[in-house]
């Protein structure tokens, strides 16, 4: 009932310490949600917008969904939320069709990509450099229609994927990774994430290198749960071992393949619209991975919680 309104009323008693509340709802009418119309947003796509919000046509209109849409927008770091956070209305019903009312959605596109860079100088690591590129609006199949395009930031836009390149030489350990991440491909309860690097590490006893690829498909089941199959290939190479090091290290030196098949399950009561900052609700998450079940070098069960 979007227009209820509610009025409170205190009936006191002279004689004692009492007061009674009279509580007045007028409910008014119920509606159905009629069009979700969505303005302000020039680069990311529509389908991207509709997903996080909590009503659809057709169905009953709830005001509260409405309201928790724009938090739920506001904590997608998508849009502007500083000068014209993220904004949610309920329209007035149309006369050729009071049963429904059109809810209007208002967003104010961002910068959503970010450049960062460092340097360290640790005991342990040594000197350690840094560059990194995050795209959270990242769009693998918007692909430029000139160099202009790529350059002023208009291609691979507006798609809601997360795409990030690290970026980390140093003395004694480096890591270099890419990788791209989807929550709902194409509109659906499935998404997926890739990801690859290079690890590399000069301990005392020995160097280590390790290149890999991960990959993930998930699932999501209602607003709380979702499932995940994982799977992982790397090649992990040991070399210029110390000659007092342990037996064990000997007996992995050179090139060996580890890879690994995983299933794991998430659950989540904290509310969507606070997501990055959280005041209430818990996660919960519990996961296998056999290593060795694609090949490899070793075999034995992982189990996490």
């Amino acid at each position: 009932y979007v227009d209820v309104s509610v009025q409170r009323q205190e009936v006191r008693d002279p004689t004692s310490p009492l007061v009674d509340l009279v509580i007045g709802i007028r409910q008014g009418q119920r509606f159905r949600t009629g069009l979700v119309q969505i303005t302000g947003n020039t680069t990311t796509r529509h389908e991207e917008i509709r997903k996080l919000v909590q009503v659809r046509p057709g169905d009953p209109l709830d005001k509260t969904a409405v309201d928790r849409t724009a938090g739920i927008l506001t904590s997608a770091r998508l849009f502007d939320i500083q000068q014209s956070p993220p904004r949610t209305a309920i329209l007035q019903p149309d006369k050729g069709n009071p049963e429904y009312r059109d809810v209007l959605v208002e967003v104010t596109e961002t910068n959503t990509g970010s450049l960062g860079f460092g340097a360290a100088v640790n005991s342990d690591a040594g000197l350690v450099g840094q560059f990194s590129f995050t795209q959270r609006n990242f769009d693998i199949t918007d692909t430029p229609d000139s160099l202009g395009d790529l350059f002023s930031g208009k291609s691979f836009r507006g798609g809601g994927q997360t795409f990030n390149v690290a970026i980390q030489p140093g003395t004694s350990t480096g890591n270099y990774s890419v990788s791209l991440g989807d929550n709902s491909i194409n509109d659906s309860s499935i998404g997926g994430s890739v990801s690859g690097y290079i690890r590399t590490r000069d301990y005392d006893e020995f160097d280590e290198e390790r290149r890999g690829i991960n990959a993930a498909i998930t699932r999501r089941f209602g607003d709380r749960w979702r499932g995940s199959i994982d799977l992982r290939y790397q090649s992990i190479e040991i070399t210029d071992i110390d000659p007092t090091s342990p037996t064990d290290v000997f007996n992995s030196e050179g090139e060996n393949i580890l890879s690994g098949l995983g299933f794991g399950l998430r659950r989540t009561t904290v509310p969507p619209q606070e997501v990055f900052r959280p005041t209430r609700g818990s996660i919960t998450e519990i996961g296998v991975e056999q290593i060795g079940a694609l090949g490899g070098d070793f075999d034995f069960t992982k189990l996490s919680a």
